[in-house]
């Protein structure tokens, strides 16, 4: 989806500081990367390793230190951090 429809949807969600949240079929982690300085932590699950590349590097370009990637079925979740 679009950046603009990745703001809407965080705008949307409101987050706060003390949220932990889940982000499934997380791409390269756009929208990963908009929640990450507003709330706790964030995962991201995502199931194709290059995907989790990209978005592993923009994310430390970023200085973004509370994400977790999840390489699995996004359908799965993740029960570890549930």
């Amino acid at each position: 989806y679009s950046p603009m429809v990745a703001a809407r949807l965080v705008e949307v969600m409101a987050p706060q500081q003390t949220d932990q949240v889940l982000v499934v079929a997380a791409g390269t982690g756009y929208t990963t990367a908009l929640l990450a300085p507003m709330v706790e932590y964030v995962v991201a699950v995502e199931e194709n390793a290059y995907l989790i590349d990209i978005g592993r590097k923009a994310h430390s370009d970023l200085h973004l230190k509370n994400i977790k990637w999840v390489k699995d079925k996004p359908e799965k979740g993740c029960k570890a951090h549930a």
